[in-house]
């Protein structure tokens, strides 16, 4: 059976980590550090005080991001039905083949109408796989037939590393296309009072986005909920290699709820390393980079 290595479900937010690991001068003092070597380019820096909320509204974006990534990614537990089998046969064959491969899951399956059936694996209170710690419930339902065939995914009691989704995500196939969605929503960690939600398309560049090796393209709207208001998100094909933390590409654009535009780009540098572009408004952008 072929299966993704499931990435970590709490990356550390992208501003937060680079700050971390020191790599952001820039952003601490836009004053400093200027140019191609980061930071802001001296014209027009921006307020400590607006970069402080550029920064808490990037990391809030990346965690819609993330999550979508990572349903997405979930889907590839099992394998990507392959058209011409009837349904009720592929259920009947992927679902016992998972519970004999993975011993600390449950597994069972069953028609839940006419035009559907449904997988339910149930992880208890914790079950490690692919090095995760996975407990709950998750539930693949499959509609259609041979010529169209339609999953979606419920992760709503799934914890991937202690941590919870409210989501679902699911694929279109047997069609002109295989189109694979995720919605998302959940609290922002270390933030309190925001939250984020995202619906989320994706394409693939190489086959199903859930099987190793492949690009996950990813694009959506949402909000950001907070105590200023409502920010609107919108993800611009964020371009993520499976296994990464990070895009690769792509930009990230949000419109806060006190007048501010803050856009992200990703662009990539070497193979493990990205660089992030973040301006507010008409500021100097400031520059980081971006391990992936």
């Amino acid at each position: 059976m072929k299966r993704l290595t499931l990435p970590a479900a709490l990356a550390l937010p992208l501003l937060a980590l680079s700050l971390a690991c020191g790599m952001a001068p820039g952003i601490d003092d836009p004053d400093g550090g200027g140019g191609s070597d980061g930071g802001s380019s001296g014209g027009n820096p921006a307020p400590q005080a607006l970069i402080a909320e550029a920064r808490a509204t990037a990391d809030a974006a990346m965690e819609g991001a993330e999550a979508a990534r990572t349903v997405l990614e979930v889907l590839g537990l099992l394998p990507v039905y392959e058209c011409g089998e009837p349904r009720q046969t592929f259920v009947g064959r992927v679902a016992p083949e998972f519970d004999a491969e993975v011993a600390c899951a449950t597994v069972s399956h069953g028609p839940v109408s006419a035009d559907a059936d449904e997988i339910v694996i149930d992880f208890g209170t914790g079950c490690t796989l692919e090095g995760h710690e996975l407990a709950g419930t998750l539930v693949f339902t499959y509609s259609g037939g041979e010529s169209r065939m339609d999953l979606a995914l419920d992760v709503s009691t799934l914890t991937v590393d202690g941590v919870g989704l409210s989501a679902t995500g699911g694929y279109g196939t047997c069609s002109d296309e295989t189109r694979y969605w995720a919605q998302v929503s959940g609290p922002v960690p270390g933030q309190s009072g925001r939250s984020f939600t995202l619906d989320a398309t994706v394409a693939s560049r190489s086959g199903p986005p859930v099987i190793g090796g492949t690009t996950l393209l990813i694009d959506g709207t949402g909000t950001l909920e907070g105590p200023a208001g409502t920010d609107s998100l919108t993800a611009t094909t964020l371009e993520y290699e499976l296994g990464d933390r990070f895009p690769k590409s792509g930009t990230l654009l949000v419109q806060t709820a006190t007048g501010h535009t803050v856009r992200v780009t990703f662009t990539p540098l070497l193979w493990s390393i990205g660089e992030a572009e973040i301006v507010i408004d008409d500021h100097d952008p400031v520059t980081i980079p971006v391990p992936r």
